[in-house]
């Protein structure tokens, strides 16, 4: 990889990109944007942008785009972002961008084909074109036309914005995302000239980055510039409740409360979800705080013309003459590309299905936002229970191939992992894990970061009350004695032996033992995999789809074998009482103990 060095750029290309930015974009351009537009549009690189959301990642795209002429292809992870983002190429003089995927009447594809067929040379020619990796599948209605304009020469650049859902859906969950390795890259080496690529994203971790270029089938980037990654302005929260809209409709009040028209959002794991109670509970929050505005859900149900609209709504600072929208409910649809420069606060109703989307949820906050001393702080929020573990586990089930589980499975593994076991500062954990790996030191970890010391549970020490491991590991062999058990079987079971369990627990220090604590304790168990976590089909839902209820049995050493006698086989007491994993003492490092030794 090479490294993004402090260049100094010619100075008429420099006044050139500087004039694109004021005049243009209406904005002063950071010095990592102009080297990179530089790069782009004066050499023809292969370029690699990673920065946090809000850090001028859609500027350089546009900057650049503005500064080449021919045709510039975006792709879009969402069809209802690359929408958007086509709005947002709003310049006297230029071509209204194109978004292959709004246009479906064939009169409409007949017209827009016969003009990309026209365009014979980049000169004097500047088009957005703006694509999903579906439109451009061999067989849809896109791709003769994109690849006639590759052989043409006239593509000067191609964008692969959201880089990271690439690698993370392209494998199982969504093909069409690594097809792009044949349906658009493949095809580049057809122009007669150089074209430029500029791959975007504000979370690759370095192995993601690593199947990213392998699904691609990419050289080195000739150009990296990944910029810090640090959102210490942000307090991160997490509440285990056993109603877990309670603490989302709180955090929405004090939010709408601030200075301004601050805005709230929400995300969670299930349309149902989102536009029913969640969204219920924002509209609570409003009328807690005496406000008066709109609150809606967006979710991938919605149509692109509704999603667009919303979207647009939401991007607005002021109110329109439609509404006042300041508070959103959504689910994964809004984990990328639905910015909002006056978002104070937002909250996860449940977990995260991986760290990549924690960060993107995370990233819709406070960007262009300056607290005062009396504003609310920018708060990230994630409210759980063992029903919002029970419901993901039950999305993940669903989803086929067995291939796409197992992936799906791991990466949520890492999120139980950082949210309830004793890791170290949660920013520090954050920037560890997607800073450029390139400038860490070797054998370097988390730790060797400063904390936030008040921005996170950790730094709080919100870690759960301290738990004797033997009375723990004695209630649980008593309850698995008839084999797997339901998830909240166990908690009721430990919330009974709370004198043992928290043996400094009532009236002391330590606070009242509540039901959240035994919340708190199965989901650190399951996260140090001290639990392993199943699924039995229990019967179908009102929709026709399986329902599966989750138990819970000691965690097994190795992997048992997939036969269903085996799977029988570990139901049984003896089974679970061989079991020795939840003796390591490296399996309850994580854990708060009563007496570590």
């Amino acid at each position: 990889m090479a490294a993004a060095a402090a260049t100094t750029l010619p100075s008429p290309a420099e006044a050139k990109i500087t004039a694109v930015g004021t005049t243009c974009l209406g904005k002063e351009l950071y010095d990592f944007q102009k080297e990179v537009i530089y790069a782009l549009v004066y050499e023809g690189k292969s370029v690699l942008a990673v920065r946090k959301t809000g850090g001028g990642k859609t500027a350089v795209m546009i900057g650049a785009g503005l500064m080449m002429e021919g045709v510039i292809i975006i792709v879009e992870p969402l069809i209802a972002l690359s929408a958007m983002q086509s709005l947002s190429v709003d310049v006297n003089g230029l071509d209204a961008p194109v978004h292959l995927d709004a246009i479906k009447r064939p009169e409409e594809r007949a017209m827009l084909k016969k003009r990309l067929e026209s365009i014979t040379e980049r000169l004097g020619t500047t088009l957005f074109l703006y694509t999903s990796p579906q439109a451009l599948a061999p067989d849809g209605p896109w791709f003769d036309p994109v690849k006639g304009m590759i052989e043409r020469g006239v593509v000067s650049l191609v964008v692969n914005d959201e880089a990271h859902k690439t690698a993370e859906d392209g494998a199982y969950f969504r093909p069409e995302f690594a097809q792009l390795r044949h349906n658009l890259y493949g095809l580049l080496s057809l122009s007669p000239l150089k074209i430029a690529t500029l791959s975007m994203t504000a979370t690759f971790t370095e192995p993601i980055l690593k199947e990213y270029r392998t699904m691609l089938k990419l050289d080195a980037f000739d150009l990296i510039s990944w910029g810090d990654v640090s959102r210490r302005d942000i307090d991160i929260r997490m509440r285990i409740e056993t109603t877990s809209l309670q603490p989302i409709t709180a955090l929405a009040a004090d939010t709408l409360q601030g200075s301004g028209p601050r805005k709230f959002m929400s995300f969670s794991n299930g349309r149902g979800r989102a536009m029913g109670p969640v969204l219920d509970s924002l509209k609570k929050g409003a009328l807690d705080a005496g406000v008066t505005c709109d609150a809606l859900p967006l979710t991938s149900e919605d149509t692109l013309v509704m999603k667009m609209y919303i979207m647009q709504e939401w991007r607005r600072t002021e109110p329109s003459t439609c509404m006042d929208l300041r508070l959103l409910s959504c689910t994964s649809t809004a984990e990328v590309g639905v910015d909002c420069p006056v978002v104070g606060a937002a909250a996860n109703d449940g977990i995260a299905p991986s760290m990549t989307a924690y960060v993107q949820m995370m990233g819709r906050i406070g960007r262009g936002l300056v607290n005062t001393r009396d504003d609310p702080p920018f708060v990230w929020l994630s409210s759980i229970n063992l029903a919002s573990l029970t419901a993901l586990l039950c999305r993940i089930r669903r989803s086929e191939p067995h291939e796409n589980r197992v992936r799906q499975r791991s990466r949520l593994q890492e999120v139980l992992r950082f949210l309830f076991l004793k890791n170290g500062c949660w920013h520090s954990q954050l920037e560890h894990m997607f800073s450029d790996p390139r400038k860490r030191q070797r054998g370097g970890t988390a730790s060797d970061l400063p904390p936030c010391k008040d921005k996170c549970p950790f730094c709080r020490r919100e870690f759960g009350k301290a738990v004797a491991r033997g009375a723990v590991v004695r209630e649980l062999d008593a309850v698995f004695r008839r084999g797997a058990v339901p998830l909240g079987d166990i908690e009721s079971s430990l919330y009974a032996a709370k004198a043992l369990i928290w043996p400094s627990g009532s009236g002391s220090a330590s606070g009242r033992i509540c039901h959240r604590d035994a919340h708190r304790l199965v989901l650190q168990l399951v996260a140090a995999e001290i639990l392993e976590v199943e699924l039995r089909k229990s019967g179908d839902d009102k929709d026709g789809k399986p329902s599966y209820s989750v138990d819970a049995l000691w965690a097994l050493e190795a992997p048992p074998p997939a036969s269903s006698v085996a799977r029988a086989a570990r139901r049984q007491p003896s089974r679970c009482r061989r079991n020795k994993v939840h003796e390591s003492e490296k399996s309850w490092a994580g854990i708060e103990l009563v007496n570590p030794n």
